[in-house]
């Protein structure tokens, strides 16, 4: 992020000046006062590098991000987290493919519900899933064992 210090003279004395201290991208022209604002910038047009989306007519697709670092990866789920989620964070490994992942669960005093918000590389996305499948086929054959003897 750039610091830019800008000098105004004020019209009606022009003899003041007041200078203003704005923050600036580092990968375009957007400046603002705020820093946080430039930090959303950054998150939300800059951090993820490219994106890919799996299956993209099938209502379960999957969406990949591609982040270089670690501080691009949370500048992203700042930009991407909102009101809602009261949490996130990053399972950081290295540069490479991760997925956003999202849960709820109850919030402490139980009136409302509180969100996470997180990215995890795609290996241990794929990890959980062939462990899911693995599960799947073990229920399966189980129920195929249970409907074959209960016919005899």
């Amino acid at each position: 992020m750039r610091t830019i210090t800008k000098t105004e003279v004020i019209p009606a004395t022009e003899a003041e000046e007041v200078q203003h201290t704005m923050y600036g991208c580092d990968h375009c022209d957007f400046e603002s006062d705020d820093q946080e604002n430039v930090k959303h910038h950054h998150g939300e047009k800059h951090a993820c590098k490219k994106t890919l989306v799996l299956n993209p007519d099938n209502p379960l697709s999957m969406k990949l991000y591609w982040f270089d670092s670690e501080d691009d990866a949370k500048a992203f789920l700042g930009a991407e987290r909102g009101d809602f989620y009261l949490s996130a964070g990053v399972s950081w490994l290295e540069p490479g493919w991760y997925v956003k992942q999202w849960s709820e669960h109850p919030c402490a005093r139980g009136c409302c519900r509180d969100g996470y918000l997180g990215l995890r590389t795609i290996e241990s996305e794929l990890w959980d899933m062939r462990y899911e499948a693995k599960r799947l086929m073990q229920k399966h054959a189980e129920i195929r064992k249970a409907i074959q003897e209960a016919a005899k």
